[in-house]
């Protein structure tokens, strides 16, 4: 295994506190210390409203700045004080992020932690590039399954290639969405031992936790040469001595949306393919024998041994590159937690204080820098200080 990601790092031991890395996701909130072997806490990216009672999901703020800043104070102060248990003061913060996130979001985020909690710094940093801290590789084909889409950026020699990237707009909520429906003809068998319509019973008997539940819990994802006899139903209980009943092609079929092509020809192995293919072509043998999945999306059973196969066949077919040459990693932590532990490894360098946006320059910029701002002259200085807002490795 190559460790070249790490030459010239020092793994820090001073009496530095240790860093906080967050990842905040559209559905789930990862945190944690630098260094750990894992996140200390996996929570919803939601909030209780205090006025009002009701749940409040962070990424129903993401058009409301105002709201979103609100909503990320009550989020950090849970995370800090109830979970970590650190003064947000004494310890510098690196958050993953996607390559694409939005700018309001950024700025909101590090807003919330330079003013509000006052941290020393803050590095935003890649996920995709965090995922090969775990593996100590500096080129990989990084495909992560998010809630939103799916992206599958090539990495080469730690700098990924933005234009060469393929997105797959289906991801967790379209999931969520197409189970819904095909449970809408299911029945739910009553304490009375009567079996009724799932939609003659209240709106709210199948809510967003319970549809996740059973993606996670009864659905898989079948082989290709799967036999025509359907898997069997499993019951899942709703509460009140009520069972909903889930028939057997319904937990093969849902995560068929991956590997079916959509209407535009995409699909999971098609991204991939087409993302290598567009790379420069010395690059594409090492992106192939390189592929790291990461995300939630990706933790269902068979997701993995599926994709290689169908990525395999795509490969043949081209007779551009041979099918041998496609190999997957198996990163040493769960497909939803590869970016977080990269970015732990990372925050335990003593080169985190150089990567890092200082709270004095945030205050002094009033924003944070990024590669799309290097036309402004009052913040090139501080970008051209650094050897890249983007390449960290």
């Amino acid at each position: 295994m190559s460790v070249s990601l790490f030459q010239g790092y020092q793994i820090s031991v001073g009496d530095n506190k240790a860093a906080v890395i967050l990842d905040i996701g559209e559905a789930y909130t990862k945190a944690g210390l630098a260094g750990a072997p894992g996140p200390q806490c996996i929570i919803p990216s939601e909030v209780r409203c205090r006025e009002s009672g009701k749940i409040v999901k962070l990424r129903d703020c993401f058009g409301d700045t105002n709201q979103l800043y609100d909503i990320l104070v009550e989020h950090l102060h849970a995370l800090y004080f109830r979970y970590l248990l650190v003064n947000p003061k004494e310890c510098r913060v690196v958050v993953t992020e996607s390559l694409f996130s939005a700018t309001n979001v950024r700025e909101t985020i590090a807003k919330v932690l330079f003013k509000h909690y006052e941290v020393p710094s803050v590095l935003f940093a890649p996920g995709h590039l965090m995922a090969l801290f775990t593996l100590g590789i500096e080129t990989a084909l990084v495909l992560d399954v998010g809630y939103r889409e799916c992206l599958a950026v090539p990495v080469v020699h730690g700098v990924p290639l933005v234009p060469q990237t393929r997105c797959l707009p289906t991801g967790g909520k379209a999931l969520h969405a197409e189970l819904r429906l095909l449970l809408s003809e299911a029945v739910v068998r009553c304490a009375d031992g009567v079996d009724r319509p799932l939609l003659s019973l209240p709106g709210d008997t199948l809510t967003e936790d319970a549809i996740e539940d059973i993606k996670v819990r009864g659905c898989f994802v079948a082989n290709r040469d799967r036999s025509e006899q359907p898997p069997p139903p499993v019951s899942y209980p709703l509460g009140g001595d009520r069972v909903l009943l889930v028939e057997g092609r319904v937990r093969e079929s849902l995560m068929e949306n991956f590997f079916l092509p959509d209407d535009e020809g995409r699909s999971l192995a098609s991204i991939l393919h087409d993302a290598v293919l567009a790379a420069p072509i010395d690059a594409r043998r090492g992106l192939l024998g390189n592929v790291v999945v990461t995300g939630g999306g990706a933790m269902v059973p068979g997701f993995q041994h599926r994709l290689m196969a169908e990525l395999r066949e795509m490969v043949a077919s081209s007779n551009r590159l041979s099918p041998d040459a496609v190999k997957f990693h198996e990163p040493p932590a769960k497909e939803n937690c590869v970016a977080w532990l990269g970015a732990a490894i990372f925050g335990s360098l003593e080169v985190l204080e150089l990567r890092s946006i200082q709270r004095s320059q945030y205050l002094k910029l009033g924003r944070v820098p990024d590669w799309c701002t290097l036309t402004q002259p009052d913040l090139v200085p501080f970008l051209t200080s650094q050897t890249s807002s983007r390449r960290l490795l």
